[in-house]
């Protein structure tokens, strides 16, 4: 901007002098903490990226997951929601659908996550089969069979081959 010649934006600020802090960290653990802080601070990191830095964090500094979300700022919660997406589950659920793991959004591959575990892996099966016949990877696709899924074991009507709207449709009659 400087170079531009466009006066700065921001009122009081001179573009020839920017404020800086140096911070030198005292060890590798530290340093790969202070950048962990400084890359999430970035837009641009994808939440498999933050997720493998974190793994990488936690592995390093032997920390527990409550201590790195306290260092970073974050919630528990945050933290085990990323490491989700790292975690071998998750490579699994991208594997059995085929879809790269970085077009599954986090709440998606938790909620998946729990059907590799219960028996309802059925609706993974149903989602690759969709995608392999020529369909995109969606939200809504997961949703759909997932409704499909629970209708038809609701109505005792398991891989009748039932459309989605006749399934609810049945449920409707049934209530």
């Amino acid at each position: 901007a400087l170079q531009a010649g466009q006066p700065c934006q921001r009122k009081g600020y001179d573009l020839g002098r920017i404020p800086a802090v140096l911070v030198a960290p005292e060890s590798a653990t530290d340093q790969l903490e202070m950048q962990m802080v400084e890359n999430l601070a970035r837009v641009d990191m994808t939440p498999l990226d933050t997720a493998k830095a974190l793994q990488k964090l936690l592995d390093t500094t032997g920390v527990s997951m409550r201590e790195l979300a306290r260092r970073l700022g974050r919630s528990h919660g945050w933290v085990q929601q990323v490491l989700t997406v790292a975690s071998p589950e998750a490579l699994e659920i991208a594997r059995r659908i085929g879809v790269p793991l970085n077009e599954i959004g986090q709440a998606t591959i938790m909620r998946m996550k729990t059907w590799l575990s219960d028996g309802r892996q059925a609706i993974l099966e149903a989602v690759r089969k969709r995608i392999a016949g020529g369909e995109s990877y969606s939200r809504s696709l997961v949703d759909e069979e997932a409704d499909r899924y629970e209708l038809e074991t609701a109505l005792h009507l398991r891989e009748r081959g039932f459309s989605l709207s006749d399934l609810r449709l049945l449920k409707s009659w049934q209530s």
